[in-house]
This record gives structure tokens, sequence and C-alpha cells, in this order.
């Protein structure tokens, strides 16, 4: 445990993990993908454009 916190303390976190700990990360978040949030309680604020 100490030459594992100690590597990660070097390289940053989890960069030493255990095996069973696995590689592939499928839940991480895109948070780049997302837009803007909108949700009904601000709909009044958001810009109209003019009725004809």
């Amino acid at each position: 445990m100490a030459a594992r916190d100690a590597a990660n303390a070097r390289f940053g976190r989890g960069a030493v993990t255990r095996a069973a700990a696995g590689t592939a990360k499928p839940w991480e978040t895109k948070s780049s993908r997302t837009g803007p949030r909108t949700s009904p309680r601000e709909w009044p604020t958001c810009p109209r454009l003019p009725e004809k």
C-alpha cells in the first residue's frame, strides 16, 4: 500500500490501481457534449421572438 500511495503521489491519482479495478471506464461523462441547462423553471427568462 505504501508503494502504491507513493507512486500515485508521484504520477497522479489513479496512476496505480488494483488489477481487479479494470481499465475500461465506460461511465465517464461527456460534459463537453452537453448543451446549456434549460428547464421549464427557466423558460420565462428565455428570449422570445416577436409574434406576427
